[in-house]
C-alpha cells in the first residue's frame, strides 16, 4: 500500500514545476501572497498536491503543443 502525498514543501515544488525558471525567494513571496495556494503546519507553509499536480499537467500540455 503507498501513501500518497497531500501537501509539497516549498522547496520541491520549486525543483518540480518551476526547475529554476524562478528564484525560491520570488516562489516564497507567491505563497506569502496567496497567489499559489498553502497551509501552515507549524511554521512550514505547504502546498497542496493537487495544485502541483494541475500545474505539471498544463506543463506536459504546453509542452505537446510546442513538439
Amino acid at each position: 500500500m503507498s501513501v500518497q502525498t497531500k501537501y509539497y514543501a516549498i522547496k520541491d515544488v520549486h525543483t518540480l514545476i518551476f526547475d529554476g525558471a524562478i528564484s525560491l525567494t520570488t516562489l516564497h513571496k507567491l505563497v506569502r501572497n496567496g497567489d499559489i495556494p498553502s497551509s501552515q503546519f507549524l511554521k512550514r507553509r505547504l502546498i497542496p498536491s493537487w495544485w502541483v499536480e494541475e500545474q505539471i499537467a498544463k506543463l506536459k500540455g504546453v509542452q505537446n503543443e510546442v513538439h
